[in-house]
């Protein structure tokens, strides 16, 4: 059995922890395509060689432009890039460093709530049997069970009498020529016509028996609305015993000091609201971030990088420089020979570096994809109040091995929100629930959702 405060500490850590995996692979992927335009450059450079070997000052000053354009292009882009990552990599680090600041700062909030909270329970739970033993309280409480009574007998009889009015007027409703005199307020002060409307309305009247039937039909209505007003005057009167009973009892806990108690329960719930809002800054600023690297690592938008990349390769791939390797193999000339093969050498740690770069790409998707499926849990556990002073988990053991799941990427985070709906519980007050007026310790809601409110039911 674990607290509901520590079944969340074991979400965020485990949230950590995919970070920490998702970071270490944009840092090999960043280092992966420096490899590639280093790469890139050495290839260049060759290439430069060969055309110093094989070809003519025009030849060879066409070559060289070529290359030398797409690779100070090249550093252009990258000279950016590197700038533009840093600033992505230093705000994710205080992102992530406030986030951890945050949560913390909301833990140790909600620690002091729960603190407070059971100080107030514990004054409850002793007070109440001394309250509940007192001559007033006793004498009271047989007047609300009294006025509980009538209330109870009074609702009955409204409920009856509604009941039997909604069984019983269908044949005066469907009556056309009853309703239509209804309507107009036949046979009474309201009524209003002219001498010839009247006269063919009481020859209406007679015709159907309108006196005797408005008057079934006006007891009919009226009998069930006084009933139901009388139990509604009940249910005031009720309602005011009750708050005569809570007043003996709010009396007995202040007498006992529940006013320090109440102000610093007051205070931890104004501060844990505070610490919930710098959090959701935190994440929100971090999450900005995390989509920014996604985009740069694996979205539509291609980094400077692999922008670099491309144009040194396009420059590469130019039919003369193309033609020229080629060339350069079929000739017996050992020293052309010998750079035509480190370029082949080259290329092959190209497709090596580039094979590479993509298995982190595809790793950065789906590690991404797990942090966002138990950030998702992580901030659906707040909503629904499951870290709540009264809240636990009877399965601890099997979360941990769901969260140790998400981590390694074999569980999906799905799965996680049933384990936790499963074994969540509350633990039971420590005094009746009704002491003190049952309005019970209400913590804020964040953000939206139902969840069950942080709700103690129970003093003050």
């Amino acid at each position: 059995m674990i607290s509901g405060q520590q079944a969340l500490r074991q979400i965020e850590q485990a949230a950590a922890e995919i970070r920490s995996q998702e970071n270490a692979v944009a840092t090999g992927l960043r280092s992966a395509d420096e490899v590639i335009v280093r790469l890139q450059a050495d290839r260049a450079a060759l290439v430069r060689q060969l055309a110093q070997v094989r070809l003519d000052a025009l030849q060879k000053e066409k070559i060289v432009a070529q290359l030398d354009r797409a690779e100070r292009q090249a550093l252009e882009l990258l000279v950016d890039d590197r700038r533009r990552l840093d600033d992505l990599s230093a705000r994710l680090t205080d992102a992530e460093k406030a986030t951890d600041v945050a949560e913390a700062e909301r833990h140790a909030a909600l620690t002091r709530v729960t603190e407070a909270l059971e100080a107030v329970e514990g004054l409850q739970a002793s007070v109440e049997p001394k309250v509940r033993g007192s001559a007033e309280w006793i004498a009271q409480k047989g007047a609300v069970d009294r006025a509980s009574a009538v209330t109870d007998a009074s609702d009955g009889k409204a409920k009856a009498s509604e009941a039997d009015r909604e069984a019983k007027r269908m044949p005066y409703e469907s009556d056309p020529l009853f309703m239509y005199l209804w309507n107009r307020k036949f046979g009474t002060s309201e009524y209003r016509s002219g001498f010839f409307v009247r006269f063919f309305d009481r020859k209406v009247a007679n015709l159907v028996s309108y006196a005797s039937a408005r008057t079934n039909y006006t007891m009919l209505n009226e009998i069930p609305a006084r009933l139901r007003q009388h139990a509604d005057d009940c249910k005031t009167t009720l309602d005011s015993e009750k708050a005569k009973l809570v007043e003996i009892e709010q009396t007995g806990l202040r007498a006992a000091g529940s006013a320090p108690l109440e102000e610093t329960l007051a205070k931890a719930r104004t501060e844990f609201t505070a610490a919930e809002q710098r959090l959701g800054q935190a994440q929100a600023e971090m999450k900005a971030c995390d989509d920014e690297r996604q985009n740069a690592l694996t979205g539509d938008s291609m980094s400077a990088y692999r922008r670099a990349i491309d144009l040194m390769v396009e420059a590469d791939e130019q039919q003369d420089i193309r033609q020229l390797t080629k060339e350069a193999a079929q000739t017996r000339t050992t020293e052309d020979d010998a750079l035509v093969n480190q370029i082949g050498q080259v290329d092959k740690a190209l497709a090596s570096a580039q094979a590479e770069t993509g298995k982190l790409r595809r790793k950065a998707q789906v590690i991404a994809q797990h942090r966002s499926e138990i950030e998702v849990q992580r901030d659906q556990f707040r909503r629904q109040g499951y870290d709540n002073p009264m809240g636990r988990f009877n399965n601890d053991s099997i979360i941990g091995e769901v969260l140790g799941g998400i981590v390694k990427g074999a569980v999906q985070g799905a799965v996680l929100g049933n384990v936790l709906q499963g074994g969540y519980s509350r633990r039971p007050p420590r005094a009746d629930s009704g002491f003190g007026g049952g309005g019970g310790f209400t913590l804020p809601d964040f953000g939206g959702g139902g969840g069950d409110g942080f709700q103690t039911r129970g003093g003050f």
